[in-house]
């Protein structure tokens, strides 16, 4: 911790006053970075596979906004074999923090199409943290840790 003025002041601080300095009110240590999330869900209790797969289901992917970065909210419909993919873009320090708060839900019921009895005939939601498991050319990808069902 350095001291300023008889007052503690942290580097991570003095970073920020330093690139407010330099950058004016836009100045910010988070960067645009590309993010994928996949996965499949199936017709057991919590959509957890492996199971029948559930196609016509709706996967919304929400990350936390911050002072610094806006909120992510981005849909999709599960495929005919219950496979899903989400990509959105998110300010991140770092690559490796880019699914911190983010979550996946699947609001319950699924369409009665879907052919789940267990999915399709409750209310409720299921919803799953993202767990980073690399990245390719630039983008942050990540799976579903395994959904939990709520309600």
């Amino acid at each position: 911790m350095s001291r300023m003025a008889g007052i503690g002041v942290s580097p991570i601080v003095l970073l920020s006053l330093l690139l407010l300095a330099i950058g004016g009110a836009h100045a910010t240590i988070f960067f645009p970075r590309p993010l994928t999330v996949t996965g499949q869900l199936c017709c057991t209790q919590n959509g957890n596979c492996p199971g029948t797969p559930v196609a016509g289901a709706t996967v919304t992917l929400n990350c936390p906004g911050s002072i610094l970065s806006p909120p992510v909210s981005v849909s999709t419909t599960t495929t005919a074999t219950g496979t899903f993919s989400l990509s959105a873009i998110r300010q991140s320090i770092t690559g490796l923090t880019i699914f911190v708060g983010c979550t996946i839900t699947v609001q319950l019921p699924v369409p009665a199409t879907a052919a789940c009895p267990v999915l399709s005939n409750t209310g409720g939601i299921l919803i799953s943290l993202i767990r980073r498991t690399g990245e390719v050319g630039g983008v942050q990808l990540g799976v579903p840790t395994g959904f939990v069902r709520l309600g």
